[in-house]
């Protein structure tokens, strides 16, 4: 192995020597100059930065690789760890932020209090409130982790979760039920995410848990799964520069198949939360931003109550189902609306029930327990 090691990070200086041409040459290479007079030739190939020269992304990529494939380590482990099978996972630089806190339970307990008071605060104006916890791909499938990290502790996530039960907090835990089905595969092997059986999973889970918490009946909707299609690498491979290298069926995601046809327009929603120009049928979901949101109106929806889905990037993958579930369904990034802002808007547009569905690494911050301005005697 260490002759191995010693073989890459000559390679590695060598690259680095040859960055200027290797740069060069990719550059060039990406134009077709032919036919070109040679002023213009040369005029084009002053626009190159300079500082370009000395990119290091090619070489970060195959050095990054070559430990990846030969070595199954990563040489930036605070941002992506190499585990088993191919699998890449979220380094400490993202998934440990919470365990700097130095007295978490005392914090923990004041967390779940202002949570308990926002959804009061729903509850109190007739809205139904659920909390939904995607769990981190590390939870589902810790057999794929490198032998040297160890998960058999309880998390910050089962603190949370006890102390929410406790209070009566409708939060619903995602971890058990995607563990128990693990196969086929429901997060992809290169990326943060579920896929869409992964995602289809957590919607459906989700209406359960609101019928049985507010005794209703939500009809879900019907659909089936395509073929499995090849997806190429994830923001993890690429977090790693070797994405453009992987190969093209690394990993796959299914898509929707749905039993009937819906009658569905969507529309943006701005900046300053407000519903943005007419709904157009033209318009596709796309997934949101946190600068901006889109709404969707179905007239040929399973139920006619009208849901806001507070989101952070996990719900790409299921925003297709509620849209064909509920009559109209804006979606946000809980970290765009919130405080005074969510306020008007939920008291402009009156949905019937909210959901929160929050990534797990990213459940215990701020945003979702920001003080709404009715409840100013919040801790």
């Amino acid at each position: 192995i260490k002759s191995m090691i010693r073989f890459f990070m000559f390679i590695s200086i060598i690259c680095i020597g040859l960055l200027p041409a290797i740069n060069f040459y990719g550059y060039i290479n990406k134009y077709d100059f032919k036919g070109y007079s040679n002023s213009k030739f040369y005029k084009h190939i002053g626009k190159f930065d300079s500082e370009k020269l000395f990119n290091t992304d090619k070489v970060e990529r195959y050095l990054n690789y070559g430990f990846y494939v030969f070595f199954d380590r990563s040489l930036v482990e605070n941002k992506v760890v190499i585990g088993k099978d191919n699998f890449l996972f979220l380094g400490s630089k993202h998934s440990n932020v919470i365990d700097k806190i130095k007295d978490h339970k005392k914090d923990i307990d004041k967390w779940t209090n202002k949570l308990k008071n926002v959804q009061d605060w729903y509850l109190d104006r007739g809205i139904k409130f659920v909390v939904v916890v995607a769990p981190d791909k590390r939870s589902i499938y810790g057999n794929k982790l490198p032998d040297w990290i160890n998960l058999n502790k309880a998390t910050i996530t089962d603190d949370i979760l006890d102390y929410s039960i406790s209070k009566n907090i409708n939060i619903l835990d995602l971890r058990g039920v995607l563990k128990k089905q693990m196969t086929p595969q429901l997060y992809f092997s290169t990326d943060t995410h579920w896929n869409n059986k992964g995602a289809a999973i957590g919607y459906e889970e989700t209406i359960s848990y609101i019928n049985k918490t507010y005794g209703i009946d939500y009809e879900t909707v019907a659909y089936n799964f395509s073929e499995p299609r090849n997806r190429g690498g994830g923001d993890l491979a690429r977090s790693l520069k070797i994405s453009p290298i992987l190969p093209t069926d690394i990993d796959v995601d299914y898509s929707y198949v749905f039993d009937h046809e819906s009658n569905i327009c969507r529309g943006w929603i701005n900046k300053d939360r407000e519903v943005e120009g007419a709904c157009s049928s033209k318009l596709k979901r796309v997934k949101g931003a946190k600068n901006k949101g889109q709404y969707s109106v179905n007239t040929s929806s399973i139920n006619n109550d009208n849901l806001l889905y507070l989101h952070d990037s996990f719900a790409g993958a299921n925003r297709k189902l509620y849209d064909k579930t509920f009559k109209t369904v804006w979606m946000v990034h809980y970290g765009a609306l919130w405080g005074p802002t969510l306020s008007k808007f939920i008291a402009k547009n009156k949905p019937d029930i909210v959901i929160y569905q929050v990534v797990e690494r990213n459940l215990y911050r701020s945003g979702i327990v920001n003080k709404i301005p009715e409840l100013s005697g919040q801790l």
